[in-house]
């Protein structure tokens, strides 16, 4: 290329000009491929931000499904706290009920004997004879005394 365009010789331009259609040809062709080339990461930039986003909503599923998981653990702790507490309070129950009924049972034996002795004061009262006088007197002197203990009885076993 030292030598002007005029002074060459057909061969020297021949040679030349296939050089430049050569050369034409090649950058053309490398033109194409950048051309696809740019076309394929277009398309696998697409296809990046599209798998991105399935990612990031699958992200999001897990996450929701994360906290429903904890939410439902942590509701079944407290149930089972719950359920837990009332079992032990339900334990203490059976012996509690078995001295209630025991309290109740001597309080109603202890009613039971209070009525005897007030029909016996009412015989005596109304004049029938039920026993000898001696007798009597002596019932009559203990029956006050029955009742009262049997009543502070009744009330403590109220109070349990």
């Amino acid at each position: 290329m030292r030598i002007k365009a005029d002074a060459r010789g057909s061969f020297a331009n021949l040679a030349i000009k296939t050089a430049q259609e050569h050369y034409q040809a090649k950058m053309a062709s490398l033109q194409e491929d950048i051309a696809m080339a740019d076309a394929a990461i277009a398309a696998q930039a697409s296809a990046i931000a599209a798998t991105q986003t399935e990612r990031d909503a699958a992200a999001v599923q897990l996450d929701e499904a994360q906290e429903a998981s904890i939410a439902a653990q942590n509701a079944w702790v407290e149930q089972t706290a719950t359920v837990a507490n009332l079992e032990k309070d339900l334990g203490g129950f059976g012996s509690i009920a078995a001295r209630r009924v025991a309290a109740v049972d001597a309080a109603k034996a202890k009613l039971e004997s209070i009525r005897d002795a007030i029909q016996k004061f009412r015989t005596l009262d109304a004049g029938a004879p039920t026993a000898a006088p001696a007798e009597a007197a002596t019932e009559a002197s203990k029956a006050p005394a029955v009742v009262g203990e049997q009543a502070a009885e009744a009330a403590e076993a109220a109070e349990a």
